[in-house]
């Protein structure tokens, strides 16, 4: 062999060295967890990736069959794998778990080549637990907004809270894991009423219409102890009535989340769980979302209610309101003009014999005729008063106040007109009011102030007197809130005993 032989072989001997030992220090860097898998269920290599996310020592994963670390789960998947992969076909993305040596599992996905001729198999995983779980994630987060739309949808169209107390728990249950689902409200006592609820087949449940005596114990006691959302983490050693039952129907923990109504603490939303298996880091959070919507149908629902009694009391007193001005009408004006109508006709038949006595009933029926026009004027005012129409708000005012029992003082009136709907509102209001300042007040002095901000009015009438005063207590008021409502705008009434009352109304003014 030549020298130039001799060193060219020398040269490639070198670089076969040189790639031998890059691969080797590939196969020992890699971030990815690269391994040689003999048929016979052994790894024959592994890299140090494989201790480093699995933590168990490099000789023991080459001792054990890897099979013994797969998943029990995922073991039928894998030897179909292997099967596929003995036969010539390639693994690409398949996953499985992982045995830690904590005994906890990681989420591995392989790409994996079978070598026929030597009888093993390379492979390349990557460790996708993150990934996973952040996947788990994200379908839960779909998952419990879509159960939200359903609720919410449900809470906006319908009128009666019934189907949405039927549908929640089962939303609720169902998104958590849980096996049941209750909704109780609040009841003197420290007691619950168990008012709508779901559970899954086979699973015990505490049936609608029961009766609880709440305990500290229990996620319902609670919430009602704290105003808060809540854990039970488990119900072993429970000594309370409540408790030792949900302990004998085999569930093992609860969480709760309040119910509030118009500030105020009305219930609990409450899911059980018969599993070993800790809630949800975040399970109050998503619960409390569902607890404010029940909260929103409870609302809604009765602001159709009060909208419902709003409007029929709109339409009794306006029956009531057309009735008397029948009656008024029929007893006063109409039987004077019918009156004026047969002295008028009587009047013609004596003129041509007795014309002084036809005069004198022409001067009767005239007589008559003025007390008729002025009974159509005094009923006309009740609807609309004159005064109000042709002068404005002001004048309107000032007349209203002189005629109280007691000194009235008009503060303030806006100077300009307003729109006629807002001072036939005021005016019935500071009308009103007075009235009831007079009847049940014992007031020695009222005051009575309009404003306008921007877009809005203000109307406030307060007195010296007792105190006390019920807006919801009386048809005057409600009556007063009815027609404030009719204008988008709110009533509020401020009436300490002793401290007198103030009855203030805002409006909205364009």
């Amino acid at each position: 062999m030549s020298g130039l032989e001799a060193a060219g072989k020398g040269e490639a001997v070198a670089r076969a060295i040189r790639a031998e030992d890059e691969l080797e220090r590939f196969f020992e860097l890699s971030i990815d967890m690269l391994c040689v898998a003999s048929y016979d269920g052994y790894f024959t290599r592994v890299n140090p990736s494989f201790e480093r996310i699995l933590g168990h020592p490099t000789e023991e994963l080459l001792r054990e069959p890897f099979l013994q670390f797969v998943h029990p789960d995922d073991r039928a998947a894998t030897l179909a794998e292997l099967a596929a992969l003995n036969e010539g076909a390639r693994t690409v993305s398949f996953e499985n778990r992982y045995r830690c040596a904590d005994g906890g599992y990681r989420w591995l996905q392989w790409t994996s080549k079978s070598d026929l001729e030597r009888r093993v198999v390379y492979a390349v995983a990557r460790d996708v637990t993150e990934l996973k779980r952040a996947e788990a994630e994200l379908q839960t987060l779909l998952a419990g907004q879509a159960a939200l739309r359903r609720v919410a949808t449900l809470v906006a169209r319908e009128g009666k809270h019934g189907a949405v107390f039927r549908l929640v728990p089962k939303e609720v249950a169902r998104l958590l894991g849980a096996r049941s689902a209750s909704i109780v409200r609040y009841e003197a006592e420290g007691r619950g009423l168990v008012i709508g609820g779901w559970s899954a087949p086979g699973a015990a449940r505490l049936p609608p219409g029961s009766l609880l005596e709440l305990h500290g114990e229990t996620a319902a006691g609670r919430v009602r102890q704290t105003g808060e959302a809540a854990r039970v983490s488990t119900f072993e050693g429970a000594e309370g009535s409540l408790g030792r039952a949900l302990r004998d129907m085999g569930f093992r923990s609860a969480i709760g989340a309040p119910i509030h109504v118009d500030g105020t603490l009305w219930g609990a939303i409450v899911t059980s769980s018969m599993s070993e298996e800790p809630w949800p880091e975040d399970a109050e959070r998503r619960l409390t979302e569902f607890a404010e919507l029940v909260s929103q149908a409870l609302a809604n629902a009765d602001a159709r209610e009060q909208l419902s009694a709003s409007r029929a009391r709109l339409v009794e007193a306006s029956d009531a309101e057309r009735r008397r001005l029948e009656r008024n009408l029929h007893d006063g004006a109409q039987q004077r003009l019918v009156a004026v109508s047969l002295t008028i006709r009587l009047a013609e038949a004596r003129l041509a014999v007795e014309p002084g006595e036809a005069q004198a009933l022409l001067a009767g029926a005239r007589e008559e005729l003025a007390v008729a026009l002025a009974e159509l004027r005094e009923l006309a005012q009740g609807i609309h008063p004159s005064v109000l129409v042709e002068r404005g708000l002001a004048p309107a005012l000032q007349t209203v106040a002189s005629r109280a029992p007691i000194p009235v003082e008009v503060l303030s009136v806006p100077s300009g007109r307003l729109p006629p709907s807002v001072e036939i509102a005021a005016y019935y209001l500071v009308s009103e009011a007075l009235a009831n300042v007079a009847k049940h007040a014992q007031a020695s002095r009222a005051t009575v102030a309009v404003d306008r901000s921007g877009d809005r009015v203000t109307i406030e009438v307060s007195d010296d007197g007792v105190g006390g005063a019920d807006a919801n207590g009386g048809s005057g008021l409600r009556g007063l809130a009815d027609r404030i409502s009719t204008l988008a705008g709110s009533l509020d009434v401020v009436s300490p005993p002793g401290g007198g009352t103030t009855v203030r109304a805002a409006i909205p003014c364009s």
